[in-house]
């Protein structure tokens, strides 16, 4: 671990941390846990931040969590909590995010995501576990769970 020192440790979720993020000015974490919690924390301090209404209008560097103001409309009608895997936001930018999902669909909705309509993708026979744009923003990759499968999408 060298180059590396903990300054803290968040704890407060009753499962799992399923995603993270930042925001752009480094000062807050949010987090997603298994029992469908976003939680909000302030940084360094690692304090939980209790009234996340205060995180509402938070500017963050990615968004990769499927929970959270940004990602409200990404679940389709009659989903539960873990029909969406996964979602990424093109970096730097405002105006995209993909998602994966359990019906082995990859899905673009305009960022933030509050209930339009998305473009859906088929390409996995399985769930989708993960997406994740390229540096450049000019391809998404997904990841596909029992069918193995990385496919490879470019971005127009």
């Amino acid at each position: 671990h060298q180059g590396y020192k903990q300054v803290g440790s968040c704890k407060g979720h009753s499962s799992f941390v399923t995603h993270i993020g930042w925001s752009t000015d480094e000062t807050v974490l949010f987090s997603n846990s298994g029992d469908y919690e976003l939680l909000f924390w302030d940084v360094p301090s690692c304090k939980r931040i209790q009234h996340s209404s205060k995180c509402k209008d938070l500017a963050w560097s990615a968004y990769t969590g499927t929970l959270g103001w940004p990602v409200l409309g990404i679940w389709h009608k009659g989903a539960d909590g873990t029909d969406v895997n996964t979602c990424d936001r093109i970096p730097g930018q405002q105006d995209c995010l993909a998602t994966g999902d359990d019906r082995g669909l990859v899905s673009l909705y305009k960022y933030p995501a509050l209930g339009g309509k998305a473009r859906v993708y088929g390409g996995h026979s399985s769930h989708v576990t993960t997406v994740r744009f390229s540096h450049d923003s000019s391809k998404l990759y997904s990841a596909g769970g029992a069918d193995a499968c990385l496919c490879e999408w470019k971005v127009l």
